[in-house]
Parts: C-alpha cells; structure tokens; sequence
C-alpha cells in the first residue's frame, strides 16, 4: 500500500532556456540534460493543493442534470504516451503552488550551487561568489585601521564587492558585515557597514567569504524544474509529480527549538503527471551543521537616514528572544503562449519584499525608530562557526507599523516585538550602482 511518509523531492536547474521546451512546447528536463538533485524535506504533503482545469457549462441538459465536465488544455499529438496522456487524449497538467520544510544547512566550505536549497533561491534570486573561490583573505598592510575598514593585499581586492557579505570569526563566533566600498592603491582597503566588534590585525585576522543571494528583478535568474516522488521506495514509488517553470515564491526563517528551519512556496508554471517514471531515492543534507540561534550575535548598526556612501555606521548588539523572517516574491507570466502547455513564455519577477519579526527585550532603540524616521541595518547572524558553517541575514529597513508595545512571554518576560520592512540600501560608493550594491536584504553563508 502506497505511503504518504516515502517522498522524495528534487530540483534540477533549467539548462535549454524557460522549463527546457522542447520542439512540441513541452518540457522536457531529461532531454535537455538537467541534473536533479535531492531535497530532504521534512514532510510530503506538498501536493494536496494541486486543481485541474475544467468547464462546466452552467446549464441542464434534456431530462435532468448538467453538462459533464470538459478538459481544458492541450491534446496529446507528439504520436505516444506523454505525462500520463495517450496519443489523442488531453494531458493531465494541474495548477498550484508546492509547499514544504526542510533544515537549513551550510555546506561545509562546499559549493553551494550544487545543493536544492541554493537551486531554489537562484530561482528567484541572483548569487555573488565573489571571493569564494580563495575562501579566505589574510587582513595585510600597515593601516591605520578602524573597526570599519582594513587592508588587504592588492591582488587580492578582486575578492570583494561592494554590497557583498564577508565574516570573520572572533571570541568563538561568526561576525558579519557588508562591505560599502573597495579602494585599491598600494594596498586594497575595504570599507564595511556596520562595524565590528573590533579593530583587524595585520597577519592576525582572516576574512572569510560568503555566497550571497540578492533579490532582482525581471526573469535573469534561472527557473528550475522540481520532481517530487511519493508512495514507495525505488521505482516501486506509484506517483510523480513534475513541476516546470518553478520560481520561488516565499521564504520563511523561523525556529524549531534551536535550528533554522526554511519553508518554501515554490510557484510553478505548470505541474505534469509523470507517474509511469516514478523513482524514490534517499536524499542526503548538505555535510554542514544545521544553522543555529546561539553561536553567533545579532547586531543593529546606527540610524543611516541621509547619511552619505560609503556607509561606516557603528553597531550595537542586538538581545532577541527570538526573530523570524518572510521573503516574497510577486511573480507573472512574463508574456502569454498559447502554444505551450505552460501558457508563458517566462515567469517573471516584478517585486521581491522582506519583512522581519523581531522579539527583543523592551528598551528605546528599536521603539523609536518610527518617529524618528530611522533607517537601520539588522545583522541576524546564524551559528555555529567553523569553515563553511552558519549564515546571516542582513537587511536594511525601517519600522514596519506603528506596534512597538510590551507584550508578556514565556516565565513573565517582557518583550517588545517588532517588524521591520526592507527598503533600498544606499551605502554603497560604486559607480554605477548594481543590484547586489543597492540590495535590501541579503542572505549569505560562509564559504571559507
């Protein structure tokens, strides 16, 4: 008996252009040569909220009754059996989004474009590596350094970026922070915003980079197929489910004790039954640790409201119970097809939000931001720290309503809680400016 608990979902970049058409307008990712690669989701009921189309003719037939039911879509005529269709029969294409739950793990210093996770963020979201290729940077030159620039060596000023997340590992944690500027001259200083906790050391301290995903706009990034199998192990597994097309629609950060949990709304252009290739395989998580509450700090840098690039904003720690976050993307068809079974020629992304829980203890700061017209940046560090573990994200915003009142919690506490809402960061000097450099949220993991 078929089994709701054996799933397996997988994710496969695109490779020959919008859900790989092929010449019949039909997807087609094993032709197109798409590798998949497994997803270890926490639950398989991420199909439930599929629908078929279908009309029925609001009207009584003779005698008693309405009209049956008639098919919307496009008829099997590539001359055999396809995605559960006949030659001659309408295929079985279903609308709806996938949901689902996984862990949230770094790779261990691996490249993350290998990983589903990091397939599904590209889907909607652009990736600078700048720098992660080297892994680390020793902090060289004779200074004068502060806690919100250093030198590096000249050759070495191609691996940063402005706008782009580096870390550096200090006291037993992960500290992170943007980079607003890079200037090369005898050496390579690089500006950063908001501070550290501390002034660099020549030959002492090492940044480590990051991957670091960016919203955009338009449909640069690429879609992604996702295949979700379900019933049985191997290829006694009676369903599959072929989702082309696919764009993340949201993401949300939340907790489950102490580690990170990631939900994902994945929207698809179209949904296919694929049921005669079903094949459930084990997945594997990314070797990382899961990402984590404690290991890491939580900063808030100072009010940027008119402040000039290359931001230097100092920085406060951050005490939060608790905080969680929501990623949106607004997503279309980017012009209609009639001739494919998608019905688009792309699906694009028009508008890409983040809003951001925050519990922390009650105190003036975070309240009176809203009548102060304050601009701030939020470092939501993510544990633990080692060599391609943890991650952050840092988001630059302002108060997202006008609710900043005491609220009790678990053992009589007081908090506050709060929300702030992304808006454009500004901090960069680089010209022109770039997506990465204008970026209101970023999320990043450490490479190095």
């Amino acid at each position: 008996m078929a089994s709701i608990k054996v799933y397996e979902a997988s994710v496969g970049p695109a490779i020959g252009g919008f859900a790989d058409l092929d010449s019949n307008n039909l997807p087609d990712p094993v032709g197109g040569g798409v590798t998949f690669t497994g997803l270890s989701v926490i639950d398989g009921e991420f199909l439930g909220s599929l629908s078929q189309r279908g009309n029925l003719a609001e009207h009584t037939r003779f005698g008693a009754g309405q009209a049956k039911q008639s098919p919307e879509g496009i008829i099997n005529n590539t001359g055999g059996a396809l995605y559960g269709a006949q030659a001659g029969e309408f295929f079985d294409a279903y609308d709806g989004d996938l949901e689902f739950s996984f862990r949230l793990r770094n790779t261990g210093g691996l490249t993350h474009s290998g990983y589903a996770f990091a397939q599904l963020l590209e889907s909607s979201m652009l990736a600078d590596i700048t720098g992660t290729i080297a892994g680390t940077t020793a902090v060289l030159g004779a200074g004068p350094f502060s806690t919100t620039a250093f030198d590096v060596a000249l050759i070495d000023a191609t691996n940063f970026i402005e706008g782009g997340v580096i870390a550096f590992t200090k006291n037993n944690i992960t500290e992170f922070t943007r980079v607003t500027q890079v200037v090369a001259a005898a050496a390579a200083t690089i500006t950063v915003s908001p501070a550290l906790s501390f002034i660099p050391v020549a030959g002492t301290d090492t940044v480590r980079h990051c991957a670091t995903w960016y919203p955009t706009i338009g449909t640069s990034p690429v879609d992604a197929h996702v295949r979700v199998d379900l019933g049985d192990t191997g290829t006694g597994a009676p369903i599959r489910r072929l989702a082309s097309g696919c764009r993340l629609r949201s993401l949300a950060l939340d907790w489950d004790e102490e580690t990170a949990i990631a939900a994902m709304t994945v929207a698809p252009a179209r949904v296919l039954e694929d049921d005669a290739n079903a094949d459930v395989a084990a997945t594997v998580e990314p070797p990382g640790a899961a990402l984590q509450r404690y290991g890491c700090e939580q900063v808030i840098g100072a009010d940027i409201s008119g402040a000039v690039a290359p931001f230097a904003a100092t920085r406060a720690s951050l005490s939060l119970f608790g905080w969680s976050a929501t990623i949106d993307f607004e997503l279309s068809a980017s012009a209609p097809n009639s001739k494919s079974l998608l019905r688009m020629s792309d699906h694009e992304i028009n508008a890409a939000t983040c809003r951001v829980e925050l519990r922390p203890e009650y105190g003036s700061t975070l309240k009176d931001m809203l009548r102060l017209e304050e601009e701030r940046t939020f470092v939501l560090g993510m544990g633990p720290t080692g060599t391609g573990q943890g991650g952050v994200l840092i988001v630059t915003g302002s108060r997202d309503d006008g609710t900043a009142n005491p609220a009790g919690a678990d053992g009589d506490r007081i908090e506050m809680p709060v929300a702030i809402r992304a808006t454009t960061f500004t901090g960069a000097n680089v010209t022109p400016q770039t997506e990465l450099s204008q970026a209101p949220f970023v999320f990043a993991m450490p490479v190095g």
